[in-house]
C-alpha cells in the first residue's frame, strides 16, 4: 500500500493525539520570545547519537529570555563543560518533562540553587536532583537566558520533550512545536546492500546509486554484478536524504521512509520516541562509515536482527529482500517529513539468477568474530578484553593479533563499553601516571578514563583499535587570555585563562581568592577557563588558579592582583 500525502498527514495527527492521551496537549507557551527558526529538528544522525530534541536559533548571539512551555517545578538542573552545558529540566503535570540546554544564565532560585550546590561540593559541574515543590514554575515564566554552553556549536537554544516516568524523548513537532516547513526531503544518493538473512552486511559488497533530480527524482536501473550476495539473504537499501524548514537554508534530518516493494508497503520507519539508552544505536540505523567519512545521511531501510530501535512499528519485514524466484525487482523509496512533504524516487534492480549469488554463502564464523549477542573474553598480545552483550552492531573481526594489543576494526562504533585489561605488576611510577591509550581510524588516540587494581590496568573504552599503556608526567598549562591587564591589574568583569593538557584530559579545575573557593568554568570549545569577578573583590588580593588533569598532575598558578 502506498502512502499518500493527505492520508499520512492525517495520520501523524490522530496518531500524536490518540497514541498518547496524556501527552495531546499542543497549546505550550513558546520557549522564545523570538519566531521559532530550527538548525537542527528532531531524530536527525548525529555522532553516535540521535539528535533528541530541536534547536532553535537565536539570531547567532546569547541572552534571550527562555520561557516556562507550561506550569510545573524544576526537577534537575546541571551544569557541565559538556552535552547540554546549564540545562533545566521542568516536569509538568501531563506527565512530560520539558528540557532547556546551553543556557548562559539561571534566574532566581535556580541560581541560588547552583552557586550553593557549587560551593558545597567545590565544583563547577554539579547535577542536581530537586525535590517537587522546591522550585515551581508557572506557564511562561522567564528562568534562564539562552546561550552557547556546553558542547554546543553556536549560540541557539536546546528544547526537549520527554516523558516524565520512562524519560523517553518525543518529538516536538508532534507535540505542539511544529515549524513552518514547505519544502520536500532532498534525495541525494541511494544505496543497494549485500546481506545476510539476518540483516548484517556482507563486506565490500555495496552499491551507491547517485540520485539526479530532473523535475523528480531518478536513478538509472541497476544490475546486480556477478556474486554480488549469498543465497539465504538478499539485498536492502538505505537512502541519504536531508530536509530543510521555511526559513532556514540549513539541512536537517527527516522524519520517515518508506520501501514500497512491487506496490506494496514492506518496511518503514517514523522517528517519534526514541529511549536514550537506545539513541547510539543510530550507529545501526545509518550508514556508520558513509557518515563519518563524509557526513551522508543513510537512512537504512532494513534491519539487523540485534537492532531494539521503536522506529519502525509500521514495518511488516524486516526490509531484506530475497532474490530467490525472481530476476528484477521493482522497489520505491518515500521519504517525508513531520508537515507531509514528499520525495520518490523508483529504482528497477536486474540480476542474473544464475551468477548473482556467491559460489559458496557468506557466513560470520563466531571462532573468527565477535557478535552481537555474546558476551565473551579474548586475549591478546600484552593484555584481554572482555566483550558484553551487545557490544557491537554487527560482527566484528576479534583481531586480536598484531605487533600490540588490538581489538576489533578502528573504522567500526561500538554500542556498549568493553572492558580492557593490561598487566603491570612493577611500575617504574606511581601507578596513578599511567593510562590506557586506544589508536583508532586515521591515527586519532583517545585517553581512557583507567584504574589500578590487582596488579593490572584496567578501562573501559567505546573505541575499537590498538591499545597501549602510556605515562602522563606533565601537568596542564595554564595562560592567562584576557581580563589582566598590565602590572596584574583586572580590567574586565571576568577573567579568562587558557588551559592545555597534551595528553588526558581535566579531572579538577579551581580559582581561590585569598584562598576562597570560586566556582570556575571550563569551556571546551576554545579551552578556556572563565572566571566572572564576584561584585564582593575589590582591591588587592592573592589569586591562584588550580588545574588538575586525570593522571594527578596540577598546576598552581599564583599572583597578586589588583581587582577594581
Amino acid at each position: 500500500m502506498k502512502f499518500r500525502k493527505p492520508v499520512l498527514t492525517l495520520l501523524l495527527m490522530l496518531s500524536a493525539v490518540f497514541l498518547h492521551p496524556a501527552f495531546a496537549q499542543t497549546d505550550y507557551h513558546s520557549p522564545l520570545g523570538i519566531p521559532l527558526v530550527l538548525s537542527s529538528d528532531y531524530g536527525e544522525i548525529r555522532p553516535n547519537h540521535f539528535h533528541m530534541g530541536l534547536d532553535f536559533k537565536t539570531n547567532g548571539r546569547e541572552g534571550y529570555r527562555v520561557y516556562a512551555i507550561e506550569k510545573g517545578h524544576v526537577s534537575r538542573i546541571k551544569v557541565s563543560p559538556y552535552g547540554y552545558g546549564r540545562a533545566v529540566y521542568i516536569d509538568h503535570p501531563n506527565g512530560i518533562t520539558s528540557v532547556y540546554g546551553h543556557l548562559s544564565r539561571f534566574y532566581d532560585a535556580i541560581d541560588s540553587l547552583v552557586q550553593a550546590t557549587q560551593q558545597q561540593e567545590k565544583r563547577f559541574d554539579v547535577d542536581i536532583t530537586v525535590p517537587e515543590g522546591l522550585i515551581p514554575i508557572e506557564r511562561g515564566q522567564v528562568f534562564a537566558l539562552s546561550g552557547n554552553t556546553g558542547g554546543s556549536g553556536g549560540p541557539h537554544l536546546h528544547f526537549e520533550l520527554r516523558e516524565t516516568e520512562s524519560e523517553k524523548a518525543l518529538n516536538p513537532q508532534l507535540h505542539g512545536f511544529a515549524v513552518a516547513d514547505h519544502r520536500a526531503p532532498e534525495l541525494r544518493n541511494l544505496k543497494v546492500y549485500a546481506l545476510t538473512a539476518d540483516g548484517y552486511r556482507i563486506p565490500g559488497k555495496e552499491l551507491n546509486i547517485p540520485v539526479r533530480k530532473s523535475g523528480s527524482y531518478q536513478v538509472s536501473d541497476l544490475t546486480l554484478p556477478a556474486g554480488f550476495t549469498v543465497r539465504a539473504g538478499g539485498i536492502g537499501f538505505a537512502i541519504d536524504a536531508i530536509d530543510r524548514f521555511d526559513g532556514a537554508y540549513n539541512p536537517c534530518g527527516i522524519f520517515g521512509s518508506a520501501l514500497i516493494v512491487e506496490g506494496d508497503t514492506l518496511f518503514s520507519s517514523e522517528i517519534r520516541r526514541i529511549a536514550f539508552e537506545h539513541t547510539r544505536y543510530v550507529n545501526a540505523h545509518c550508514d556508520y562509515a558513509a557518515y563519518q567519512n563524509g557526513r551522508h545521511k543513510y537512512h537504512k531501510l532494513f534491519k539487523s536482527a540485534f537492532n531494539p530501535l521503536e522506529i519502525y512499528s509500521r514495518a511488516k519485514t524486516n526490509g531484506i529482500q530475497s532474490l530467490e524466484g525472481r530476476q528484477t525487482l521493482n522497489a520505491e523509496v518515500d521519504t517525508y517529513d513531520v508537515a507531509g512533504n514528499h520525495s520518490r524516487i523508483s529504482v528497477r534492480i536486474n540480476w542474473d539468477s544464475t551468477s548473482v549469488y556467491s559460489s559458496e554463502d557468506y557466513v560470520f564464523d563466531r571462532t573468527a568474530h565477535v557478535f552481537p549477542d555474546q558476551a565473551i573474553r579474548l586475549t591478546g598480545k600484552g593484555g584481554s578484553f572482555s566483550i558484553p552483550e551487545q557490544a557491537v552492531y554487527e560482527p566484528v573481526r576479534r583481531n586480536t593479533e598484531g605487533s600490540g594489543l588490538h581489538f576489533g576494526e578502528a573504522e567500526e562504533p561500538v554500542q556498549e563499553a568493553f572492558s580492557v585489561r593490561i598487566p603491570k605488576n612493577d611500575p617504574a611510577l606511581p601507578v596513578e601516571k599511567y593510562y590506557i591509550l586506544v589508536t583508532t581510524a586515521n591515527g586519532r588516540e583517545h585517553a581512557l578514563g583507567t584504574e589500578y587494581e590487582e596488579g593490572a590496568f584496567t578501562a573501559e573504552s567505546r573505541y575499537m583499535g590498538s591499545f597501549s599503556l602510556s605515562v602522563d608526567t606533565t601537568a596542564p598549562k595554564v595562560s592567562p587570555a584576557s581580563g589582566i591587564g598590565a602590572s596584574g591589574r583586572v580590567t574586565g568583569s571576568e577573567l579568562r585563562f587558557r588551559v592545555f593538557d597534551s595528553q588526558t584530559d581535566l579531572a579538577d579545575y579551581a580559582i581561590y581568592v585569598d584562598d576562597r573557593w570560586y566556582p570556575l568554568e571550563y569551556e571546551t570549545k576554545g579551552d578556556y577557563l572563565i572566571f566572572p569577578v564576584p561584585e564582593d573583590v575589590h582591591g588587592s588580593h592573592t589569586f591562584r588558579v588550580v588545574v588538575t588533569d586525570a593522571c594527578g598532575n596540577t598546576v598552581n598558578r599564583e599572583e597578586a592582583l589588583e581587582f577594581r
